[in-house]
């Protein structure tokens, strides 16, 4: 295989260098809340038998002018050890492509491809929602400009921040569910253990239980479980407030949903409309009005207090 040379090479087209050139830094890998998960055997696998064919995404970092890592941290990792014990002229090389690329940019460019094939986490969304709140981005703009989502969903995923590790890395397996994981939000921090403990043991025992035919246990823990093993101890969920909003506000929110196509599917902006038609033939109690609002919007809108 030949080997295109990085000296002088043009931006925007691929070339392959050794892999220790290239400055790896898992912390930047913002579209993974882990850092430290290796990547599939079928990956390794695939290049070493048939080569990398997808090029990771590197720019050029001021002033050394070296390349630095933004996207593809998982064939890069892959590459990493198909090369450990082999000779140094034996060993694969990575292909790159290199992107001029503001800092700003940087983590919508690693979260493309990961957001393509629908390979983020809960926690991987949510390490995404801390970082770029973190840089002063609003909700609505993560919701619009980097995870595709309703700002309802940013919210949610910015509130399991909120749990213990324990519990953060069953949501990253899987075990525990987007909504399990918010319910659990609910109960006070020193008892969500056993919550998490008494739900499991009850899926176990479902699990062990035959099934009627066609109907298959859910994997996750959802927020039924939580309930119901908070219930089972005795455990009042802690209270919910809606954020409160004035009634201009409320009319700025659904606006601006409708009168962007580009950001918002049919489904949304049809939503949008019907509330700012349900608004304008509101009458009397304005008050009220907010509040029924409110209650409609809970997933959006709740702030999980004390």
């Amino acid at each position: 295989m030949a080997f295109i040379n990085a000296e002088g090479a043009k931006a925007d087209r691929a070339f392959w260098v050794p892999l220790e050139s290239v400055t790896i830094d898992p912390s930047k890998n913002f579209s993974r809340w882990r850092t430290t998960e290796p990547p599939s055997p079928g990956l390794i696998e695939d290049i070493r038998t048939n080569g990398q064919h997808t090029p990771v995404i590197c720019r050029r970092v001021k002033p050394s002018n070296s390349l630095e890592l933004v996207a593809g941290f998982n064939r890069a990792e892959a590459i990493r050890l198909i090369n450990e014990g082999l000779p140094e002229d034996q060993q694969v090389k990575l292909r790159v492509i290199v992107h001029d690329l503001a800092p700003e940019s940087v983590i919508a460019t690693c979260l493309g491809e990961n957001l393509h094939v629908k390979q983020l986490n809960a926690m991987d969304r949510c390490k995404i929602v801390v970082t770029l709140r973190a840089q002063g981005k609003s909700d609505e703009e993560i919701a619009t400009g980097f995870l595709f989502c309703s700002v309802a969903s940013v919210y949610q995923y910015g509130q399991l921040d909120l749990l213990e590790m324990s519990i953060k890395e069953q949501v990253a397996d899987g075990l525990i569910s987007l909504r399990g994981a918010l319910e659990l939000l609910k109960v006070e921090e020193e008892h969500r253990a056993s919550v998490v403990t008494a739900a499991v043991e009850a899926k176990a025992n479902r699990v062990s239980t035959p099934r009627p035919p066609g109907k298959r246990e859910r994997r996750a823990i959802g927020p039924s479980d939580m309930k119901a093993a908070a219930n089972k101890q005795g455990l009042t969920p802690k209270a919910t407030k809606p954020l409160k909003r004035s009634m201009g506000e409320v009319v700025d929110f659904f606006t601006q949903i409708v009168n962007e196509p580009a950001a918002f599917g049919p489904k949304q902006r049809d939503v949008a409309q019907f509330m700012l038609d349900l608004i304008s033939g509101a009458s009397g109690d304005d008050d009220r009005a907010c509040e029924r609002l409110a209650e409609i919007l809970e997933p959006a809108e709740m702030a999980v207090g004390a």
